[in-house]
């Protein structure tokens, strides 16, 4: 006779991670959504200067153009991501309000710009493509003033 595993734990086990890594944990105060607003930034700058990469790598002709979309496309995933999460948490007091009310614009212009920058990339558009590295720059600046202020 043979017996087969269990598979009761393990499956909870498995669904409870899932779960847990689903879920934004909530700011706990000012300080804490102040931290969680910098890991935010953090997070925003390397998912654009993914995208960035990605692109100057294919219009410098140094990547197919498949290679450049994979990479755009994941940016773009992280960016919605970091996007969901951060909007998913409730700023404690006025403070948080305001940072929130500064990175938002920066959040949503990067994930629009990122793609019409895989959109483009997937044209073949060279002028898109460096138009939207252009536009890039701006939600850039804001996250490396967030970051500084908030370290």
């Amino acid at each position: 006779m043979t017996r087969r595993p269990s598979w009761g734990r393990a499956g909870v086990l498995v669904l409870l991670l899932t779960l847990a890594t689903g879920c934004a944990t909530p700011a706990i105060g000012s300080k804490d959504y102040r931290t969680k607003t910098s890991e935010t930034a953090q997070g925003m700058t390397s998912a654009v200067n993914s995208a960035r990469l990605g692109a100057r790598t294919w219009l410098q002709g140094k990547s197919t153009s498949q290679y450049a979309d994979t990479v755009v496309t994941h940016a773009e995933q992280d960016c919605g991501s970091i996007s969901n999460v951060y909007d998913s948490r409730q700023p404690p007091d006025e403070q948080s309000i305001a940072l929130k009310d500064r990175i938002d614009p920066a959040i949503r212009t990067s994930c629009s710009t990122i793609t019409d920058l895989r959109i483009a990339l997937r044209r073949g558009d060279r002028s898109q493509v460096r138009q939207a590295l252009e536009d890039l720059k701006k939600p850039l600046a804001t996250f490396s003033k967030i970051e500084e202020r908030l370290s």
